[in-house]
This record gives structure tokens, sequence and C-alpha cells, in this order.
């Protein structure tokens, strides 16, 4: 049985407020669901979305506000993911973003030091995927 957003606002002992289209997407991606007689909510874990015009998505939970929230360019590697698409079968299979040079440009390049709200994609590109 779907969640429904009027069965979690009357259910839900949270005090976070989120908007009935959030909700709905929450649930679509993941991040909220229902078990039982209860609703588990994963707050600030990114997950892969299916198709979307983002790499990633998170449900970002900042005091009572929550926001999903879409980071990540889809047509670049992500080198957490593993593998490369152009080289799948290569032994150099497993790139990280190690080099310290590499790291401190693309920081550089966007303020990362400038980006402390967790509610917006910057954030989440600066501290998660680098």
């Amino acid at each position: 049985m779907p969640a429904s957003y009027n069965e979690y606002i009357k259910r839900s002992r949270s005090k976070k407020k989120i908007h009935a289209s959030t909700f709905n997407t929450a649930v679509d991606l993941g991040f909220i669901k229902k078990k039982k007689d209860s609703y588990t909510v994963e707050c600030n874990k990114p997950k892969k979305t299916p198709n979307g015009k983002k790499k990633f998505a998170v449900l970002a939970c900042d005091g009572e506000e929550m926001k999903i929230v879409r980071f990540g360019d889809p047509d670049m590697d992500h080198y957490r993911e593993g593998r490369s698409k152009s080289r799948r079968k290569s032994r150099q299979s497993r790139k990280i973003h190690g080099d310290k040079e590499r790291r401190k440009n693309f920081k550089n390049r966007h303020r990362c030091h400038e980006k402390t709200d967790i509610m917006k994609p910057g954030y989440w590109s600066c501290n998660w995927s680098w």
C-alpha cells in the first residue's frame, strides 16, 4: 500500500514541515517508506536518481524544513561509482578523487568553503561528491 501525504501528516510525530509534492517525490525516490503503522525517513543520505536530469538526489532536512535537493551532472563520470563508462573491462576500473590537485582545483573553482547551507545543491556537490 503506497504512503499517502494525509496519512503521513496524521501519524507522523515529526515536527518537520514537508510539502505534498515533495512528499510524493520523496516516496518515489525511496526516502520515505511506510512500515506497518509508522514511516521511516532517510534525511541527508544521497541516492542515485533513476533517469533524471541530475545524477543524485537527497532529502535535505534542516531544523523543521525538508526539501528534495538534486545535484550532479548525469553525463559526467562519478568516480565513487567504480568503473568509468569507457573503460568497463580495464584494470584501471577504480578511480578516486584521491588526486589532491584535482580536488583542490574543484573546491577552489566552485568556492566550496562558502557552501554551508545543506538545502542547496552546491553543498552536496562539494561535500559529498568531492
